[in-house]
């Protein structure tokens, strides 16, 4: 099997079980190694708040994550890093259930770079630096979507003058790329090392009103999906895939729609691009995982830039072309499930260009407008009119409410008619609550119903890809 059709089907497979100070430094007391011999020096914070008046109703956010890591020694020295010895450092950052939402590997510099995504609700997640040869540290980090990023500089502990990582090629890594077997998400496959799915656990629900640009109605349930993704990077920390999948849950609409979802991203300056173009993979599954259609669409090349700058990259995935007939009969239906698989080139260096690239969309068929999450840019060539300059986010309207929310779990919106402050009392007073400043405390509105006044959507059923995966990878192409 091909690397790509290898990678293919990892990012499948991983959707089958998918459902506070400025930049002042500020020093922490020394720590030690538990053998207790290592002195270490002490961690610096350098973590950029959130300003909380910029949140829109989130209850999703993304955190960037910058670290600096470091190896000392037993006898105290640091261990110098771009040598043909650099320590394999891996840093994995989990929830308060354990989940991983983010996990990268140290460049030769000790570097670590990247994003996570979490609910504003999440009190806590745990930073672990681990691999092999040194002491793996592990610390918490509370009320973590108070930061727009995580910015550290952390050493270890090494655990002795022959600790493993000096030896490297006595450490199995069956793929070669650099990563331990037992470090490795996927130690099969030199493509990709790492996976980490968004949200860690469940679903997404994003929710539209479209009556744009008028003033919405305040349901939220013109059309309602679940959403979830799965990031797979390669050693290097670059983009090797991106997976995603979409129930189409309710559409409570005259208007007949688009969903989809754009992503943004950046690749490397055009001149250095292998030429391998990115592969995109779209299909539709029935409510026993029986594929209906599998189809591959050609992509646009990366848009170029200067000479010598990184290029922008925004796909824009058709998952639903009509959400009337992916909804089907009624609202309390479990419509169409659809999925989609993007495979880079991880030698091209994609990123994403934001702390959070993801953009679900709804392209309103009857008007020729789209809708966004509060904060995200129209669609390229979007026939949108130009709202008055008073308007602070054009998917805001006028009475401050945003054109479509993005809840972390699966949620059922209210009833036609029925305003979102009706149906969920708590609406208005927790984000209040949150643009105070107070992250991480309180009930989350949206699991805190009035029952009667909501829309009773089953939890839809748990689909695995993997039969799936097994019928239809060999009509796959192989890499150019």
């Amino acid at each position: 099997m091909s690397r790509m059709r290898n990678l293919a089907a990892a990012v499948l497979a991983t959707l089958s079980v998918l459902v506070l100070t400025a930049c002042n430094a500020v020093l922490l007391p020394f720590s030690t190694a538990d053998a207790g011999k290592t002195v270490l020096p002490p961690d610096i914070h350098r973590d950029l708040p959130r300003n909380p008046e910029s949140l829109d109703f989130q209850t999703f956010v993304a955190v960037e994550v910058e670290l600096s890591t470091q190896i000392i020694s037993t006898n105290g020295t640091r261990i110098q890093s771009n040598t043909s010895d650099t320590p394999i450092v891996i840093a994995t950052i989990r929830d308060g259930d354990g989940s991983v939402v983010f996990r990268k590997k140290a460049d030769q510099n000790g570097a670590i770079s990247g994003k996570f995504h979490i609910p504003t609700v999440e009190g806590a997640v745990f930073l672990t630096l681990e691999g092999r040869g040194f002491e793996p540290r592990s610390v918490r980090i509370d009320d973590p979507a108070a930061l727009t990023r995580l910015d550290r500089e952390m050493a270890m502990a090494e655990t002795g003058p022959d600790s493993l990582f000096r030896t490297p090629f006595s450490v199995p890594d069956s793929d070669g790329d650099g990563v331990p077997d037992d470090l490795d998400d996927l130690p099969w496959d030199d493509a990709a090392s790492f996976a980490v799915t968004v949200p860690a656990e469940g679903l997404l629900t994003v929710a539209f009103e479209d009556n744009y640009p008028g003033v919405g109605d305040g349901d939220y349930n013109d059309f309602l999906s679940t959403l979830a993704l799965v990031e797979f990077t390669n050693a290097d920390g670059s983009l090797a895939a991106v997976g995603g999948m979409a129930t189409a849950r309710a559409k409570i609409a005259g208007y007949n729609h688009e969903f989809g979802l754009v992503l943004d991203l950046v690749a490397e300056p055009e001149e250095t691009l292998s030429g391998a173009p990115p592969m995109l993979v779209v299909g539709t599954l029935d409510e026993t995982a029986a594929p209906l259609d599998v189809d591959i669409v050609d992509l646009p090349a990366p848009s170029s830039g200067a000479p010598g700058s990184r290029v922008s990259f925004r796909p824009r995935i058709r998952l639903f072309e009509s959400t009337r007939e992916a909804v089907g009969p009624g609202p309390a239906y479990d419509g169409t499930t659809a999925f989609f698989l993007l495979i880079l080139n991880g030698e091209d260096g994609y990123q994403p260009a934001a702390a959070d690239p993801y953009d679900p969309y709804l392209y309103i068929h009857n008007t020729g407008y789209d809708v966004h999450l509060a904060g995200k840019p129209p669609l390229e060539g979007s026939g949108n009119p130009s709202l008055p300059p008073d308007f602070p986010d054009e998917f805001v309207d006028r009475d401050g409410f945003p054109r479509a929310l993005l809840v972390p779990t699966t949620w059922s919106p209210p009833k036609e008619l029925r305003d979102i402050r009706e149906a969920y009392p708590d609406f208005i007073d927790w984000m209040i609550d949150l643009k105070a400043g107070n992250f991480g405390s309180g009930y989350p509105w949206y699991h805190n119903p009035v029952e009667t006044l909501t829309i009773d959507l089953p939890i839809p059923p748990m689909v695995d890809f993997m039969e799936f995966i097994l019928d239809r990878l060999a009509e796959l192409p192989a890499p150019d």
